[in-house]
């Protein structure tokens, strides 16, 4: 895979992406606007690595963001 940004969903809710920094490619997790990966990662093999060796902060993450993609989507189907 050769593009520069890139999003793919991973175990339902989260979304594994890729993006550039400093001239380099940079992978990491989010579920909706939260960042839920303990950081970026060099390799989308590594992100994975770390998300499968879930702790309570990412699985806190992983749910804040959840109820923040339910919140934002909720209000923007009451706007129409």
């Amino acid at each position: 895979m050769n593009e520069e940004n890139y999003t793919e969903q991973y175990k339902g809710i989260i979304m594994l992406r890729k993006g550039r920094k400093d001239d380099e490619d940079i992978w990491f997790a989010t579920v909706g606007n939260q960042l839920v990966s303990d950081g970026a990662y060099k390799t989308k093999e590594e992100l994975i690595e770390s998300l499968e060796n879930l702790n309570l902060g990412t699985v806190c993450k992983i749910i804040s963001g959840a109820f923040g993609r339910m919140i934002e989507l909720s209000n923007k189907n009451g706007k129409q």
